[in-house]
């Protein structure tokens, strides 16, 4: 929702306000929320958003499945990378 309203000029109050509500409740309740998973989540989800929302319409569905693909690559690697780090 961040990406599509910075997209479109939108107010960003609402979901800002959001987003540090979440925050808050992040780091507040440390013992039991990961704040890596929020941390990765919101990144994730902004890079995914951006590929689709800031794709060039001349190319749009080629930037978008080249984007999407790359992202599922790298979280691929990385959850590979994370299960040879406790095995």
């Amino acid at each position: 929702y961040l990406v599509i309203a910075l997209r479109v000029k939108a107010d960003l109050q609402p979901i800002l306000t959001v987003i540090g509500i979440n925050l808050l409740f992040t780091v507040i309740g440390r013992s039991f929320i990961s704040w890596q998973g929020h941390l990765g989540g919101f990144l994730g989800g902004v890079a995914t958003a951006a590929i689709i929302a800031y794709a060039p319409r001349s190319s749009r569905s080629v930037v978008q499945w080249a984007g999407l693909g790359l992202v599922t690559v790298v979280l691929v690697v990385l959850a590979f990378v994370r299960a040879g780090q406790l095995a």
